[in-house]
């Protein structure tokens, strides 16, 4: 578990870069941020009954924004996982629920929210241990799910921010399953052109590899 942990913490995250066949840009949404962050998953058999004990995983976070910076209608977050591809939440918050529901406690404008979740998960994921992400899912045929971000202290723990998701539909599943797969294949492809780029590099010029050796013996020195 130590070795999961470790790796769940390594904070990685893209701010508005956009590949245009990525279905979550349906719907003139556009990329706010994505990153990697630890959340621990637990299941309950319903809303009121008591959560199982948690895994911890790494899961991937799209943030996506409707409207324009000054306009902002509405704010998605995605979640996915890499170990399971059909694993797909979507939270969407609209501007007019925020400012009735979670904009006085949280003590933000809605246009500021994309920023305060990349915060929170950055928290998560430089100090798992006090500041935590929480993905409850009912373990019922709705299959529902919660974020909950929980601060804790030496004896107390302090909700700052929950949020109710809702599993992506069939049909999204799929379109995101298709999209991943064919931007892994993208990925192998240009990591195949470029090995094979160093390979000619490497016949043309072989007192480069020789140097390169060389430089890596005295290192290990």
């Amino acid at each position: 578990m130590a070795a999961v942990m470790e790796a769940s913490t390594v904070l990685t995250y893209i701010d508005g870069f956009t590949d245009e066949t990525d279905p979550s840009l349906a719907s003139n949404f556009r990329l706010a941020f994505a990153m990697d962050a630890p959340f621990e998953l637990r299941t309950q058999d319903s809303a009121e009954g008591p959560q199982q004990v948690g895994t911890l995983e790494a899961l991937s976070v799209k943030v996506l924004v409707q409207g324009s910076d000054a306009d902002l209608q509405a704010v998605r977050i995605e979640l996915s996982s890499e170990t399971d591809l059909f694993f797909h939440y979507s939270c969407t918050l609209l501007e007019q629920e925020f400012v009735l529901t979670l904009g006085e406690s949280l003590g933000v404008d809605f246009p500021e929210v994309p920023d305060l979740l990349k915060r929170m998960l950055i928290a998560v994921s430089r100090d798992p241990q006090t500041q935590m992400a929480v993905f409850v899912i009912e373990s019922n045929s709705m299959r529902m799910g919660r974020l909950d971000f929980i601060q804790s202290s030496e004896d107390r723990f302090d909700e700052l921010l929950s949020l109710p998701f809702v599993p992506s539909s069939e049909a999204v599943v799929q379109s995101m399953v298709r999209f991943r797969y064919n931007e892994l294949k993208t990925k192998l492809a240009l990591a195949t052109a470029r090995l094979q780029e160093v390979g000619s590099v490497a016949k043309m010029h072989p007192e480069v590899i020789q140097n390169l050796s060389m430089k890596k013996t005295w290192d290990k020195r």
